[in-house]
C-alpha cells in the first residue's frame, strides 16, 4: 500500500486494486471530490439496454458496457484525471491489464473471499483485485485457494459487496494436502503463461489451446474438453449458433474457476510442466482428473479435432502448429495425434466423385 500523491491529492491507491474498486471505496467512504461525476460516470457505462435484466447474460456478445476497469479512455478515467490531474503514466501504472486475457466485464465474477475478508479488516471496504479479472486467474496466490464463483450472477457496481456478503456467511475449512498439491500445479501454470511474451508464436499457441480446451457447448457444437470434463454442475446449454472464435471467446469468459484449472492442468501435462507423477497424484484423489485425460497425448489430440468441423480444423490447425516450439515430447506426439485425425476429416469432408 502505498501514496503517490501529496496532501489533498486523491485516496491512496492500493497495489492491484481496480479503479471501479478504488472509486466505490472512496465513495463508500465519502473521499472523494466531485462524487456525482463519478457516480454519474459509472451510471453512463453501464446503462443496461432495454428489456435486459441486471447481472444475466441472455445472448452473445453481451450488451457493450465500457469497461471502466482497465480502459484508460473510458469516461471515468476522464473524471479521475479531470478530477485530480493524475496523469495517463500514473493511471496505466495502477490500473492498465497486465495480461491480453481480460475477462469480459460481466463475467469478472471470480474472486478470493479470504482476500475480500481481510481488505475490510483492514482498509474498512472490500477491495476486488485486478488479478481476479483474468481468463486464466484459478487460485489466488497469496492464499494458495480456488478463485470463487457464485451461483448468481452481479453486476459490476454491485458485486464487491454482494460478494463480501456472500463470504461474510461462508466458512472455510483446513486445506488437505491434495487441495495443497493442485494449488501448487495451478498457481505453477498460471505464472507460467503470465511469463510468456505477448504475441510471440509460442504464446498464440498456448492461448489457442487454453481457448479451445474452454470452447463453449452449444446445440450446434460441442464443448471443449476441459469445459465438459470439468464441470462440477450441469451447465446450462447454450442454444445460439456460433462459429469457433465465438464458442472460444464465450467459453473463456463463461468457464468456472476449476473449468480453467483443468485447462491449465491438461496444457501443463502437454508441455511437460506437469510431470507424470503429479497427473497420476492427481487422478488418485480427483474422479474429474482421471475421467478426463486420455490415456495418450495422441488420443487428446484425436478427441480435440471431434469437436470440430472440417473447416474449424484448418483454422485450429494453422494456430497449434506453433505450440512446435515447446520441446516436450508430449507436446510432439499431441500434434502428431492432432495431424492425423485432422488428415482423416478433411479427406471425408471432401466430396465423392
Amino acid at each position: 500500500m502505498f501514496d503517490e500523491f501529496s496532501s489533498g491529492q486523491p485516496p491512496r491507491f492500493i497495489l492491484g486494486e481496480t479503479l471501479l474498486s478504488w472509486v466505490m471505496r472512496c465513495l463508500g467512504q465519502n473521499k472523494l471530490r466531485n462524487p456525482h461525476l463519478f457516480r454519474g460516470a459509472i451510471n453512463q457505462s453501464l446503462v443496461p439496454p432495454k428489456r435486459m435484466v441486471p447481472g444475466v447474460v441472455a445472448s452473445w456478445p453481451p450488451p457493450a458496457f465500457e469497461d471502466i476497469e482497465f480502459d484508460l479512455d473510458t469516461m471515468l478515467f476522464k473524471v479521475m484525471h479531470d478530477t485530480y490531474g493524475t496523469g495517463a503514466t500514473v493511471l496505466r501504472k495502477q490500473f492498465a491489464a497486465r495480461q491480453s486475457g481480460l475477462l469480459d466485464i460481466h463475467f469478472r465474477h471470480t474472486y478470493c473471499p479470504a482476500c475480500l475478508l481481510e481488505s475490510m479488516v483492514t482498509n474498512g471496504f472490500p477491495i476486488w483485485r485486478q488479478s481476479w479479472c483474468y481468463t486464466t486467474s484459478v487460485y489466488c496466490v497469496e492464499h494458495r485457494r480456488p478463485l470463487m464463483r457464485p451461483r448468481d450472477t452481479f453486476t459490476p457496481e454491485r458485486r464487491i459487496w454482494d460478494a463480501y456478503l456472500y463470504s461474510a456467511g461462508e466458512q472455510t475449512g483446513r486445506s488437505s494436502l491434495f487441495d495443497r498439491r493442485i494449488a501448487g500445479i495451478a498457481i505453477r501454470m498460471q505464472h507460467w503463461i503470465e511469463s510468456l511474451i505477448p504475441g510471440q508464436e509460442l504464446t498464440e499457441g498456448v492461448e489457442a489451446l487454453y481457448g479451445l480446451l474452454l470452447a463453449k457447448r452449444t446445440t450446434f457444437a460441442p464443448g471443449g474438453i476441459a469445459s465438459v470434463g470439468f464441470s462440477r454442475t450441469q451447465q446450462v446449454l447454450c442454444r445460439l449458433n456460433l462459429d469457433l472464435h465465438e464458442r472460444i471467446k464465450y467459453g473463456l469468459n463463461d468457464s468456472d474457476p476449476y473449468q480453467r484449472m483443468g485447462a491449465l492442468l491438461l496444457t501443463g501435462w502437454l508441455s511437460g510442466m506437469v510431470s507424470p507423477a503429479e497427473i497420476v497424484y492427481l487422478g488418485h484423489h480427483d474422479h474429474c482428473v482421471l475421467r478426463t485425460l486420455p490415456p495418450s497425448p495422441q488420443q487428446l489430440g484425436r478427441m480435440v479435432t471431434l469437436t470440430l468441423s472440417a473447416e474449424e480444423v484448418m483454422v485450429v490447425r494453422d494456430k497449434l502448429v506453433k505450440l512446435g516450439e515447446i520441446s516436450s515430447t508430449m507436446m510432439s506426439s499431441f500434434l502428431e495425434g492432432f495431424d492425423e485425425a485432422t488428415s482423416r476429416t478433411l479427406r471425408s469432408s471432401r466430396p465423392k466423385r
